[in-house]
């Protein structure tokens, strides 16, 4: 018994491409708008996934099963999840952005140094309330 069925995860994964490149067309256009020298970015991935997703989506119809078992909703789910997650990360990689250029300098990774208490006071006075005067 075939618990897999390649052509409806093909399908459920070009609807899912298309509407990851058309969701990308968004910040194409407003790039296009701001910054045109750099619209390319979300262009080129976000009309490939289109494409991409609109060609194969006829190509695996078929008329719905009465049963679609776990295995291939389970694969369906991950599959998709790693293909929009590689179609987004497409624009980092084609404008040469690394991590170290948007990860906030506050992340304690990389450190620099470990971790230690914070100094509230730099004084050596003390408050009053916490003199141990009564």
């Amino acid at each position: 018994m075939n618990l897999l069925y390649p052509r409806v995860i093909v399908n459920a994964l070009a609807v899912l491409s298309a509407a990851a490149g058309a969701a990308m067309l968004v910040p194409a256009a407003y790039s296009l708008l701001t910054a045109p020298n750099d619209a390319w970015v979300f262009w080129l991935p976000g009309a490939g996934a289109l494409a991409l997703g609109v060609a194969l989506f006829p190509l695996t119809r078929r008329p719905p099963r009465s049963y679609v078992s776990r295995q291939t909703i389970f694969f369906m789910v991950v599959v998709g999840w790693l293909g929009v997650a590689f179609i987004g990360s497409v624009p980092f990689f084609l404008s040469g952005l690394s991590w170290a250029r948007w990860m906030p300098s506050s992340t304690p990774w990389p450190a620099s140094r470990p971790p230690g208490p914070r100094r509230l006071h730099q004084s050596s006075s003390r408050p009053p309330c916490c003199s141990g005067a009564v």
